[in-house]
């Protein structure tokens, strides 16, 4: 995780303002960086190509099995 992204989870957990992850507001995204691994402190996607996608109905999902699905659909590559 980013730590933009662990920030906003803790906001989440604690009742602060954020906005939460859902059907709406709930996005996968992925880009071509040649960054061999994420760094903590990237703000955003790596690469001069990225997308980002909305999720399928239904999704996320959560409450069994100790996990959250995020699931989002994209084209051939």
């Amino acid at each position: 995780m980013l730590n933009e992204g662990i920030n906003e989870m803790w906001n989440l957990i604690c009742g602060a303002a954020a906005t939460a992850y859902n059907n709406t507001n709930a996005r996968i995204g992925v880009g071509n960086g040649s960054t061999p691994a994420a760094e903590a402190t990237q703000t955003g996607l790596q690469g001069a190509s990225t997308e980002f996608k909305a999720m399928e109905g239904g999704n996320p999902t959560s409450g069994t099995n100790q996990k959250a699905v995020f699931k989002s659909s994209f084209g051939a590559t």
